[in-house]
């Protein structure tokens, strides 16, 4: 039954697959299982996306919260399922890097019960794939032609249930409702029907919400006096001074021996920078360069980078990559 309901979802364009090639994907753990909503997913991670113009497709499991971002109005139907989930779900047992030999390259890698990266590329060579292998303590790994691949994506989708299905839409359902709505139905048609009034109702409840808080908030602003509207403003100016100067003048100089240092990789392998932010121990380096891990051996091989991972990479037209590493400083 829950693959006729999918069939006549995908029919309809209510489901699709979000490829791993024009996604971006992070995940976070926490102590404690997490359920994060839309809006708080929103407010805490957006500005981790690379698009300009970005949208989120998450996952609550358990204590972990996956995120895929992804340019919006792209995808016109209502829920994306991602392709990197589907092969996680299928590997979910596995500890190793599923890998699509083809055209455009792809790498899923699963360890422990969990989805940790997703990369996609025209080509991988061996020594791309095994520096993964190091990152991530993986010994193993799964070679699939371009048939093989698509007939697991397959597999893996029609598997879902019904939990899995909703709990990638982008509002507050009740997985376990629809899970009883269809034990209790007598024809799949009518739960097929039931599904798609349910998602067309509660993304009209949640326009609906959002547009009166914002109104709500629009008013809230409006009855404020004019001097204290001018108070914050003076405020503002004041704190984006403050920032300013801490920012050009007080930046610790031993950031700046990381910077030059970097500079003196990319220049070596004929890289340029796109973005760096090095803050509170952590650090993100974003650069276009033609070859990614020549580059990452590079900044690992000195004292100031203990841990650097690959995160993202994206072919540009030019032949070169846009890859984004993430991990760890230190000026010791």
């Amino acid at each position: 039954m829950i693959k006729r309901i999918l069939e006549f979802l995908v029919s309809k364009h209510y489901i699709s697959i979000l490829p791993i090639e024009s996604s971006f994907f992070k995940y976070f753990t926490f102590e404690q299982p997490v359920k994060m909503n839309d809006e708080a997913v929103r407010l805490n991670y957006s500005h981790l996306s690379p698009f300009s113009k970005s949208d989120i497709v998450y996952k609550n499991e358990g204590n972990i919260l996956y995120i895929w971002f992804y340019e919006r109005d792209f995808y016109k139907s209502k829920l994306l399922i991602p392709e990197s989930y589907l092969i996680y779900k299928y590997f979910k047992n596995e500890n190793t890097l599923v890998i699509l030999k083809d055209e455009i390259q792809k790498v899923v890698v699963i360890k422990d019960n969990m989805l940790l990266s997703q990369i996609s590329k025209k080509s991988f060579d061996k020594k791309f794939l095994n520096l993964l292998k190091k990152e991530y303590s993986i010994d193993k790994e799964i070679k699939l032609s371009l048939s093989e691949y698509n007939d697991i994506l397959q597999k893996a989708f029609y598997r879902l249930s019904l939990k899995d299905i909703f709990g990638f839409s982008r509002f507050s359902i009740d997985k376990s409702f629809f899970e009883r709505v269809l034990e209790k139905t007598a024809l799949p048609i009518l739960f097929i029907v039931f599904s798609i009034i349910a998602i067309e109702y509660v993304e009209y409840f949640y326009i609906q919400k959002t547009i009166s808080s914002k109104t709500k908030e629009y008013r809230e602003i409006k009855r404020k006096s004019d001097s204290i509207r001018r108070e914050i403003e003076d405020f503002e100016n004041e704190a984006k001074k403050y920032i300013n100067f801490k920012k050009h003048h007080q930046e610790p100089f031993y950031k700046l021996t990381i910077l030059s240092f970097i500079a003196d990789v990319l220049k070596k392998n004929k890289s340029t920078f796109i973005y760096t932010n090095l803050a509170g121990g952590d650090a993100v380096v974003v650069v276009k360069t033609p070859n990614p891990s020549k580059v990452l051996n590079d900044l690992l091989s000195s004292k100031y980078f203990p841990d650097l991972r690959l995160i993202s990479s994206r072919k540009e037209r030019d032949g070169n990559e846009t890859v984004r590493f993430e991990g760890k400083y230190s000026a010791k």
